[in-house]
């Protein structure tokens, strides 16, 4: 049957246009002009085989233990071709070598889900910084709601101490036993940066090389705080 350019664009899925241009190739060529006329063709930044085996032969010879990127520099100075760090990455998956210096994806991390109710858990933790513009260091320790993610108080300190945690855990104590604030009738948990130590003059300095919070509530060894739940008294 005979169809019109139109109806072939519709049953092609191409343009009238492209339909026209078909017709014509057609014409003057046949059916081979209906090859694209790439095919069988490598495109202009294959790497030969002889390259990507050299690379290969390097990488675990003369090359061993060097990076993709160094191993780009020394291919274009011993064949003279450039090739770029992340081809060279593919070449060797290709050949079954693993590169010592590929990056490893992020680590997919699991958020912990928040407190249900104001009052469950209360993160502490303190920061250094020109707070006054002045040059001076001074750190601010401060409490947050987990549930919330308000900040119930704040408190400027020389150095981050133990002092201040009190003073900040004592102002939100008093802000809790105000009937105006809600309160969740349930023992406090506090979440502290790192664990501390007692220093001679009587501050706290932390331990820096733990990375784990320390979670003390009224359950955990060694708390010896509230043991009770924090209600207007």
């Amino acid at each position: 049957g005979v169809i019109t350019n139109r109806e072939a664009s519709a049953a092609l899925g191409l343009s009238v246009r492209q339909i026209q241009r078909i017709k014509t190739g057609y014409e003057e060529a046949g059916a081979s002009s209906l090859v694209h006329g790439n095919t069988g063709h490598k495109p202009s930044n294959f790497i030969p085989t002889n390259i990507r085996a050299l690379v290969a032969e390097r990488a675990v010879g003369l090359w061993k233990g060097a990076s993709a990127s160094h191993m780009s520099e020394l291919l274009f100075a011993e064949a003279g071709r450039s090739v770029s760090p992340k081809t060279i990455t593919r070449i060797l998956k290709g050949a079954g070598l693993k590169n010592p210096f590929s990056h490893k994806g992020p680590r997919k991390r699991r958020r912990r889900a928040r407190m249900e109710r104001f009052g469950q858990m209360l993160q502490i933790d303190a920061s250094p910084f020109d707070w006054l513009s002045n040059g001076s260091m001074i750190t601010l320790h401060g409490a947050i709601d987990d549930a919330t993610g308000s900040v119930t108080a704040l408190r400027f300190e020389r150095t981050e101490c133990l002092d201040g945690y009190f003073h900040v855990l004592e102002e939100t104590i008093l802000k809790l036993r105000d009937p105006r604030v809600p309160v969740f009738r349930r023992p406090l948990h506090l979440l502290f940066p790192q664990p501390f130590k007692a220093l001679p003059h009587g501050g706290a300095a932390g331990s820096r090389g733990r990375k784990d919070p320390v979670r003390q509530g009224p359950g955990d060894p060694g708390h010896q705080g509230h043991q009770g739940p924090l209600t207007p008294g």
